[in-house]
């Protein structure tokens, strides 16, 4: 007798491969789960070309890191601040990266373009 027929009809006695018609499939979330908003992505392949990086990213007007209010003879201030530093015109906060290998991208792309077709646009019609 081979020794991995032998092997494999040891673990169907055991119950290891019984045949089924069904599979659950269970679904948690980590610890650093949330949900984001994504107004963009960045990314390419992975330096050893084996995987593609895919940054998510959300679009915003920079938070100033300083004001400077002037204040009156009253001590209220006024109503804008007189000065305001603040870097650069448009933050790009990069949320998340993903990396992953070219076949899940694929199957995310077709994912995607399912999603596309299924929700309206702004014109209430499908693209």
């Amino acid at each position: 007798m081979a020794k991995g027929k032998g092997a494999s009809r040891t673990a169907q006695r055991r119950g290891a491969f019984k045949p089924t018609a069904r599979v659950t499939f269970r679904y948690i979330k980590s610890g650093f789960h949330r949900v984001i908003t994504a107004n963009g992505i960045h990314g390419g392949p992975t330096p050893n070309g084996k995987m593609i990086a895919m940054s998510l990213f959300n679009e915003r007007q920079p938070i100033p890191q300083e004001e400077v209010y002037g204040v009156d003879k009253n001590g209220k201030l006024t109503e804008r601040p007189l000065q305001r530093t603040q870097e650069g015109d448009i933050i790009r906060e990069v949320e998340t990266t993903v990396l992953m290998e070219p076949q899940v991208a694929a199957r995310i792309r077709d994912w995607l373009d399912a999603m596309i077709r299924a929700v309206p646009n702004q014109t209430g019609q499908k693209p």
